[in-house]
């Protein structure tokens, strides 16, 4: 501690920044803006497009609604998108069967019908899966080309997806 030309302690106070818990509410305060940061903008009006009521404007909108279908309106309720995002978050994670991840989603608290949504609409390839699945037992352990097919089988993976991974591992 400093003292002054009178032996009198001074006291210097730390700078806002340089205490930790600054620091610590300034991490958590980024992550929370990132995660909320990340959602799905979908839910934004588009006013350019808006037709207005003028016959020249009337004429042309219908002549667009004949020429260009438009797309289904997206009927995704919050539960089946949180479903997929689980859904992708399992598959960044490691390789995952069909029938594994919706049992995985339904642990989850998932209900049968979101889990299989989500499990259906996260983009997966099942059979490269297979393949990154049959990849990390490789990796942990030994297997026979049937031990590995059958503890495929036993993740749920078809039979045909278990085959393909045991021969993408070289067995």
């Amino acid at each position: 501690m400093a003292e002054d030309q009178n032996n009198t302690p001074v006291i210097t106070k730390k700078k806002f920044y340089n205490k930790p818990l600054f620091w610590v509410i300034a991490v958590v305060l980024f992550f929370a803006v990132a995660v909320s940061g990340s959602g799905d903008q979908s839910g934004k009006t588009d006013t350019v497009n808006t037709p207005t009521d003028t016959p020249a404007a009337t004429s042309n909108t219908a002549e667009q609604k004949q020429s260009t279908p438009e797309p289904a309106q997206q009927t995704e309720t919050v539960s089946q998108k949180n479903a997929v995002n689980k859904a992708k978050s399992y598959l960044d994670l490691t390789g995952f069967s069909r029938d594994g991840l919706v049992a995985q989603l339904e642990y989850d608290k998932f209900s049968n019908a979101d889990a299989f949504y989500g499990a259906d609409n996260a983009g997966a390839d099942w059979s490269v899966e297979a393949e990154q699945k049959a990849k990390s037992y490789m990796e942990f352990s030994s297997f026979s080309r049937q031990g590995l097919i059958d503890q495929l089988v036993y993740e749920k993976f078809t039979i045909e997806q278990a085959t393909h991974g045991a021969d993408s591992v070289g067995l």
